[in-house]
């Protein structure tokens, strides 16, 4: 992939701002996500693995290429091998480690680590990374703290994670040092498993007006 892809990754994140993530269980749910998402110009997913179906339906994502896949709750070195294995695009992980950094960049994969700590910050900028989750945000006090970063860590993106909604998305995105943002209030796990694709794709319109 190199360095251009990366850098097209980041012009997409910054384009689109928002990344809806889920946990999917059914091919069924990644057809009709993903159908919405387009629908809606949002080609960008985070496909959370916290459920073991998400092993065996995650490949349906190669029927919609358009969507710009990411994996999310990356924690081991198979998980990254599984996210290569159908096409992801990047990953995510809730923290830092520099076994899986170095697995990542070794295996020619983009991988945004999670950090809240200044420390943790300065570990996953010297493994080279820069682009951040900042995870679980609204637990951190994320805005201040991301504020207080801007200065600190120039020229680093973070993309917070963790209780961001239509009430809080907009401040985070107005700060500079804010790729993007990644919201599971996007697509609630009740309303994929009701099967609302009205209400879904209604709360997908609503959000338009940040990106």
């Amino acid at each position: 992939m190199g360095l251009q892809y990366l850098i097209e990754m980041k012009e997409i994140f910054k384009k689109y701002k928002l990344i809806p993530l889920a946990t999917l269980k059914s091919k069924e749910e990644v057809k009709n996500i993903s159908r919405l998402l387009l629908d809606n110009n949002i080609p960008i997913f985070e496909l959370t693995l916290r459920d073991s179906a998400v092993y065996d339906i995650a490949d349906e994502f190669q029927n919609f290429p358009e969507i710009n896949l990411g994996i999310g709750t990356i924690k081991t070195r198979s998980d990254i091998d599984f996210a290569k294995s159908i096409g992801a695009k990047f990953g995510i992980s809730p923290g830092f480690n520099h076994e899986l950094s170095e697995y990542a960049h070794k295996n020619d994969f983009i991988l945004i680590p999670g950090v809240i700590t200044p420390s943790e910050v300065l570990q996953a900028i010297s493994s080279g990374h820069d682009i951040l989750k900042f995870f679980p945000a609204e637990a951190f006090n994320g805005l201040s703290v991301l504020k207080g970063y801007q200065n600190v860590f120039q020229g680093i993106s973070f993309m917070p994670t963790g209780g961001i909604n239509n009430n809080n998305m907009q401040d985070y995105l107005e700060l500079d040092n804010v790729i993007a943002v990644g919201a599971s209030s996007l697509l609630p796990q009740e309303l994929i498993a009701s099967k609302d694709w009205d209400q879904l794709d209604a709360r997908l319109k609503n959000h338009l007006i940040y990106t």
